[in-house]
């Protein structure tokens, strides 16, 4: 049953990491498109974006976001945001499951 419970949790934080990728590269594509930039930075790609920790940890606070004046991108970014949390939560479950599996084993 643990089993079951523990690839269901890696499921579904695959799935929101995904999600929350192509959130990101659609944030990018738009901002390169109108020549707006993220948080005062001009990213090259989203890959760029996946190696910058100040993006996320702007992206993780929100409060950069506010100041986003084109309200389509801050849409983009607050999907992001609600992805980005909830992949870090789906991952944390992950590991719970497991520490919590360890400690009725023994």
């Amino acid at each position: 049953m643990i089993v079951i419970i523990f690839i269901s949790l890696i499921a579904i934080s695959i799935y929101f990491k995904v999600r929350y990728n192509q959130a990101i590269t659609k944030a990018q594509e738009f901002c390169h498109l109108n020549k707006l930039d993220l948080f005062g930075v001009t990213y090259e790609s989203s890959s760029h974006i996946h190696k910058d920790f100040n993006f996320m940890s702007k992206l993780w606070s929100g409060n950069a976001i506010k100041d986003i004046s084109d309200e389509r991108l801050k849409l983009e970014l607050l999907n992001a945001r609600k992805l980005f949390q909830l992949q870090l939560l789906f991952g944390f479950l992950t590991f719970l499951s497991v520490v919590t599996n360890g400690f009725f084993s023994a």
